[in-house]
């Protein structure tokens, strides 16, 4: 086993097809990481509840990723009376400033709380 990077409280990891990683940390953050781990860039910051087990949670690439470019996430929204999990797509727009654009929540629990 080979050390290649820390996180901050990390969640998920997904691998992109050429080889770099989208990863999750609880407090908000979707991080790049090159494939060697040297090399890592904040994409996003979602907005989230950061408590016990809620927080940006998994994050997965579409099937058809090399096409669209889109990514899944769920977290924990922030709503009037507490937190409740939601799951948003974004497209993933790679470059010298790689970002996630145009985010769109496309399920939310029922409840808060």
């Amino acid at each position: 086993m080979t050390r290649v990077a820390a996180f901050d409280a990390p969640w998920a990891m997904a691998f992109l097809p050429d080889g770099r990683m989208l990863v999750t940390e609880k407090a908000g953050r979707i991080l790049l990481v090159s494939a060697d781990g040297r090399q890592r860039q904040v994409i996003a910051n979602v907005d989230v509840v950061f408590q016990g087990q809620g927080g940006l949670l998994d994050v997965i690439p579409a099937p058809d990723f090399a096409k669209s470019r889109q990514v899944y996430y769920t977290y924990a929204e922030p709503r009037p009376q507490g937190s409740s999990l939601a799951m948003a797509r974004a497209t993933f727009v790679d470059g010298t400033a790689p970002m996630l654009a145009n985010p769109q929540v496309l399920w939310r629990a029922g409840s808060d709380g």
